[in-house]
């Protein structure tokens, strides 16, 4: 096992581009736009052994800048790690067998064990069909994987094809945007501060959390040093630009990042015809597949939109956690019961301490 920081980008992604279906959210630039986005330190964990290969991306984080943990407990005495904001998991090449795959295991165990990190949480990608990788009770039952919502996808294979998974109510949505006279366009961020706007007056309307907020920093970050896989989207209405998009893609994939409309425009059915549109230049560009993710909950109100584009189109999300130590994960839950005398140790959340 090599552990591999983010002073080393050119071997990091150079690793993650080895694979054949590398994404945009194992790559070193969106791990440190994260860093700085204040959700901990980014580490890249490959493996090897003869022809086989395997890697993930993490964020490791002090469990004492949690807002319940802070000033209560010594800094770095606890620590944890998940998946980048986004999806990941396991890449790999080759034939694993189980008794190989908990070699991994154990070695990453011994490492986490070192360095005190006490569970790992996993966003398993859903068009990669890799939540089947490592995670396997023969290995360690502190490993644990479940369904968590559906997604959705739009096939770009052909323009055709697009307008056909649409449901006939998309596709009046997006006659009605024309008719509006909403005109789609596409630049690599020239208009940023419009798309910083709109964003943040959409999570405004919308009561988002403050993790949702990101610094200008952030956007003017992914702008520069992921301008080969990034392109932004904008509907305008006469002169103003009404709504963005920022998405993220490869030639395997691309992704509906962030987006937002300003509120009083909502009713023109600009986000219909701007992901309509996106989808066509993912098509043209020869990119196969544009995922557009699920909702807050599975088939609340955001999924039935997205639904809208692909009738046929639903991809499983799924989650999991590994516990390295199941002595300090419970020292965890009696800390944060302590501290909060309201907090519930045996909630259904995976990690059950943060939240």
């Amino acid at each position: 096992m090599e552990v591999i920081s983010i002073d080393e980008k050119k071997r990091w992604d150079d690793i993650i581009k080895s694979f054949p279906n590398w994404e945009i959210y194992f790559l070193c630039d969106y791990a440190i736009s994260l860093k700085m986005h204040g959700d901990g330190e980014p580490k890249l964990f490959y493996f090897e052994k003869m022809d086989k290969r395997a890697c993930f991306v993490s964020i490791v984080k002090d469990i004492s800048r949690c807002d319940w943990a802070e000033d209560r407990i010594e800094s770095k005495k606890y620590c944890d790690m998940e998946t980048p904001y986004g999806y990941g998991g396991f890449l790999h090449i080759g034939e694993w067998t189980i008794y190989e795959q908990k070699e991994i295991y154990n070695d990453l165990k011994y490492y986490c064990e070192a360095n005190n990190i006490v569970s790992y949480f996993i966003r398993f990608s859903p068009w990669l069909y890799n939540d089947d990788f490592m995670i396997n009770a023969e290995i360690d039952d502190n490993i644990v994987v479940r369904r968590e919502k559906n997604t959705v996808y739009i096939d770009t294979s052909s323009e055709e094809l697009i307008l056909a998974n649409m449901d006939s109510k998309n596709r009046n949505m997006v006659r009605k945007a024309v008719k509006n006279g909403i005109n789609i366009f596409h630049d690599d961020g020239k208009y940023i501060d419009d798309f910083i706007e709109i964003y943040n007056s959409t999570m405004r309307s919308n009561n988002a959390s403050d993790y949702y907020y990101f610094d200008n920093e952030y956007f003017d970050y992914l702008k520069s040093h992921l301008k080969e896989n990034i392109v932004f989207f904008y509907s305008k209405y006469k002169d103003r630009i009404i709504g963005a998009s920022i998405f993220l893609f490869n030639e395997n994939c691309m992704h509906y990042h962030l987006s937002g409309t300003l509120h009083d425009y909502r009713k023109l059915a600009s986000t219909n015809f701007l992901i309509y549109e996106a989808a066509k230049w993912a098509c043209n560009s020869g990119i196969p597949l544009l995922h557009l993710g699920g909702g807050l909950t599975d088939n609340d109100n955001l999924f039935g939109f997205k639904k809208q584009f692909n009738k046929n189109g639903y991809l499983d999300f799924k989650i999991g956690r590994m516990i390295f130590s199941k002595k300090r994960y419970d020292e965890l839950l009696h800390i944060r019961k302590s501290i909060d005398k309201g907090f519930n140790d045996n909630n259904s959340f995976l990690i059950q301490y943060r939240r």
